[in-house]
């Protein structure tokens, strides 16, 4: 007999989270800023390096740092191309997170472009060229 998968809610239910969550499932289509198509395979490590520094700090002081080493919000207006993939915004996601984006620094290699919902960040682009937003 084949085991049912149980699992549909989520297992934080009923838990306040205070540290950030990453997401990469809903990152964009556009080849420029797709980190699976990134032709800088140098940029993955500072990526993983840049979340677990922020992974380490609370929500709370996250939101303390300086822009440089931290999240800084933009508007949707201020990004120069669509970015958002068509089943995140269908699947009721877009509606849930905080408008416009986060982004954090990696420092002279790129910039990661989020959607926040709450504590958890859905990762949706990472733009090595430096011409998503005016800098």
């Amino acid at each position: 007999m084949k085991k049912e998968k149980a699992v549909e809610t989520s297992s934080l239910h009923g838990y306040e989270v205070e540290y950030p969550l990453f997401n990469f499932s809903f990152m964009t289509n556009e080849k420029r800023y797709d980190l699976r198509r990134q032709e800088n395979g140098a940029v993955d490590k500072i990526l993983l390096q840049k979340i677990f520094h922020l992974s380490q700090l609370t929500m709370k002081n996250i939101k303390l740092l300086p822009r440089e080493k931290g999240v800084e919000n933009l508007s949707e207006t201020q990004i120069k191309k669509a970015l958002l993939p068509a089943v995140f915004v269908d699947s009721g996601r877009y509606a849930e997170c905080a408008s416009g984006y986060c982004v954090f620094r990696l420092g002279k290699s790129g910039r990661v472009f989020l959607k926040r919902r709450k504590e958890l960040f859905y990762v949706i682009a990472v733009d090595t060229h430096f011409d998503l937003y005016k800098h």
